[in-house]
């Protein structure tokens, strides 16, 4: 059994719970131009991340129902989604996914 200890050193040094080397996570900028080069971190609250993810999608040309296909999502459900100031990781990564970005998480102490 590892210690506390043993875990942070090896997810210091990139590693996951089974000693496996982990990617370098792929974070964009907030501006989300698929072009720009990844940023280490993402400054700003979640609500400016969800504020982007809507410049994107207009960018793009999508209507939220369109985007809600895209996503298999409901119309509603995008709506709200672009309405929250607290949404679900798994449904931003999808949003994120069918907008043509890869989202990362970066944790800094």
């Amino acid at each position: 059994m590892s210690t506390g200890a043993d875990r942070a050193t090896r997810l210091s040094e990139g590693q996951g719970r089974l000693g496996v080397r982990l990617p370098e996570p792929a974070v964009h900028d907030l501006d989300l131009h698929p072009a720009d080069p990844p940023v280490a971190a993402v400054p700003d609250p979640p609500d400016s991340l969800i504020q982007a993810l809507d410049r994107a999608r207009e960018r793009q040309g999508l209507s939220h129902r369109e985007l809600a296909e895209l996503c298999g999502m409901k119309r509603q459900q995008i709506s709200r989604f672009f309405g929250s100031n607290d949404p679900r990781l798994s449904t931003v990564r999808k949003v994120a996914a069918a907008l043509g970005f890869d989202l990362g998480v970066t944790l800094a102490p």
